[in-house]
C-alpha cells in the first residue's frame, strides 16, 4: 500500500501540507524498505528518522495551536500522543523481526490513522486557522 499526496489532504496551510507530504514520503520508503527485505541498518536509518520527524512535526502543529489559541488543542495533542505509543510500539515489535504480519498491521494503523487525522482532525485545525487569519 502506497501512500499518495493529493489536494484532498491539504488543510491550507502550507507549511504543514509539505510537512505532511514529507511524512507520506518516508512512510512510503520504510514500508518499500521493509517489504524489500533491505538491511536492518537501512530499515533502522529510515524508521528512526521518521520518529524524529514525526515529533517535530507534531511539535510543529501544537506551537501554532497555542500561538491561535486552538479551542481542541488537548483532544488533538492526546492524538498525537496516541500515534507516537503506536509508533514506539512498532519499534519494539519490528526489534523482533519485520514480519508480513507487522508490516500489515502497520500500514492498516498508519492509513486509518492518517486518513482519519488529516481529513478531520487536521482539516478543523486548519479551518480555525484559515478564519483566525480572515479576521486578522
Amino acid at each position: 500500500m502506497n501512500y499518495e499526496w493529493s489536494e484532498k489532504l491539504s488543510i491550507g496551510n502550507i507549511e504543514i501540507d509539505h510537512q505532511h507530504q514529507e511524512l507520506l514520503k518516508y512512510l512510503n520508503l520504510l514500508m518499500v524498505a521493509v517489504k524489500q527485505n533491505n538491511t536492518e541498518e537501512e530499515i533502522n536509518r529510515l524508521f528512526n528518522f521518521l520518529k524524529g520527524y514525526i515529533a517535530a512535526h507534531f511539535s510543529s502543529e501544537e506551537k501554532l495551536m497555542l500561538k491561535y489559541k486552538y479551542p481542541e488543542f488537548n483532544s488533538h495533542k492526546a492524538e498525537h500522543e496516541n500515534f507516537s505509543l503506536m509508533f514506539n510500539q512498532f519499534d519494539l515489535a519490528k526489534s523482533e523481526g519485520a514480519s508480513e504480519i507487522l508490516i500489515n498491521k502497520v500500514q492498516k494503523f498508519l492509513h486509518g490513522w492518517w486518513v482519519k487525522h488529516i481529513n478531520q482532525t487536521d482539516r478543523s485545525f486548519g479551518d480555525f486557522l484559515k478564519k483566525q487569519k480572515d479576521l486578522g
